[in-house]
């Protein structure tokens, strides 16, 4: 036995303690309209909710029922327990059933998603493409006896549920946010508690009558993009550089971004310094996301970013970046949206928008009311973000043996140094 062995615990091939199902690939003739349900990678990701359809007859072990313990292993990667009625798995998602002897499923979920991301961490994501059956079923594991299996998984699921739980009220609150935008960008507010009465069609829907159409260009002094100078980002850099992938859910995720040397900064910023209540678009691939700049800070961003810089006297910049955000701007972005490999909205095209305007007092007003479900979305997202860095702190001491659970209690409080 190896001296990194935490007492207790035991050394086992994954495939002894484990049976890996591979799915089944399916011809384009073989889809039903109706039948039992075939689950994609979309369909456990999220990212998909209509599923196909088979009525071939198949062996036992390619039907999955309900909790059964599913693994992704292309594309996307980790295990999800199913909770969906009798279904067939695609080929890119294995079957996992573990033995229950020496190996609980419950414990099985948690150890495979610290696994993957353990590789996704080690090797950028890219490791881990090769991966085969045949490797899982050969990768050793460190195994606790099941007494402390079955509590390490009530643990980390209880943590699991409070992270669902946290999720499920952020999407509520964005379903909210987007419902209430589209009302208020086609009924307005009013003013002096009086609501708008009187309305009128326009190309981007019903609005007010006493508003109007104005293009983006029109209510900006300048629209541009980010840098076209070749730049380094470093690692150890003070000056942030935003990627495309920065700008999401209204707001610039500074935590992703890469960083600048001060001489590269000079190089990438010149011409391009945005200040508080300057908008960030992003242009290019992942089109269609706004951001508002919020600080007085130095950084730089690619030019797949336009630059917008707002006429105060005509536009509340918020209000802006929620029109740009809501599905007035989405539909606006998909119509200009143009290419193949990369879908781009011009610079040209994205002065065209069409931007629904009332009085200033009333976009503020809108503004407002945003403003303050915005802020209850981002209590929740630090709430996840706290859950999700407790899990990976648990996960790291329990899942190895660092930290030690007594398992002579049913109290979580009784994990012990």
């Amino acid at each position: 036995m190896s001296n990194s062995v935490p007492e207790g615990w035991a050394e086992f091939r994954q495939g002894d303690v484990a049976n890996f199902s591979n799915g089944r690939a399916y011809k384009l003739d073989e889809w039903e309209s109706h039948g039992t349900p075939v689950i994609r990678l979309q369909n456990l990701t999220g990212s998909g909710k209509d599923y196909y359809y088979s009525n071939l007859n198949l062996p036992d072990r390619q039907y999955c029922e309900y909790g059964d313990l599913l693994y992704m292993w292309s594309a996307t990667f980790g295990p999800h327990i199913w909770k969906g009625p009798k279904a067939i798995y695609h080929y890119h998602i294995w079957k996992v059933t573990p033995d229950e002897v020496n190996f609980t499923k419950a414990y099985a979920y948690q150890l495979l998603g610290y696994k993957t991301s353990e590789w996704l961490n080690t090797s950028n994501g890219m490791g881990i493409l090769h991966v085969t059956k045949g490797g899982m079923e050969d990768l050793p594991l460190t195994l606790p006896p099941l007494p402390e299996q079955q509590k390490i998984a009530t643990i980390l699921s209880s943590v699991d549920d409070v992270i669902e739980k946290t999720r499920a009220q952020i999407n509520k609150l964005k379903d909210l946010k987007t419902g209430m935008m589209q009302e208020l960008l086609t009924k307005g507010i009013g003013s002096g508690g009086v609501p708008h009465t009187e309305f009128k069609d326009s190309p981007v829907g019903r609005i007010p009558v006493g508003w109007e159409l104005f293009t983006l260009k029109s209510l900006c002094t300048r629209i541009t993009d980010g840098t076209h100078q070749a730049v380094k980002t470093v690692e150890d850099g003070e000056i942030p550089f935003l990627y495309v992938s920065c700008i999401r859910d209204g707001k610039i995720h500074w935590d992703k971004a890469a960083t600048l040397t001060e001489d590269a900064y000079k190089t990438a910023s010149q011409g391009r310094i945005a200040k508080p209540n300057d908008v960030l678009y992003t242009a290019v691939g992942s089109y269609g996301h706004a951001a508002l700049v919020q600080m007085d800070r130095r950084f730089s961003f690619q030019r797949h970013i336009a630059f917008i810089q707002p006429d105060a006297t005509s536009i509340d910049s918020y209000y802006l970046v929620e029109v740009l955000n809501s599905t007035v701007g989405r539909l606006q972005a998909d119509h200009f949206a143009i290419g193949n490999a990369q879908l781009t909205v011009t610079l040209g095209d994205l002065g065209k928008y069409l931007i629904p305007l009332p009085s200033l007092n009333e976009q503020m007003k809108i503004a407002s009311v945003c403003k303050s479900i915005s802020a209850d979305l981002s209590s929740y997202q630090i709430k996840l973000e706290v859950f999700q860095n407790l899990k990976k702190a648990l996960m790291q001491d329990l899942l190895t043996g660092k930290v030690r659970v007594n398992v002579t209690t049913a109290q979580r409080e009784s994990v012990v140094a």
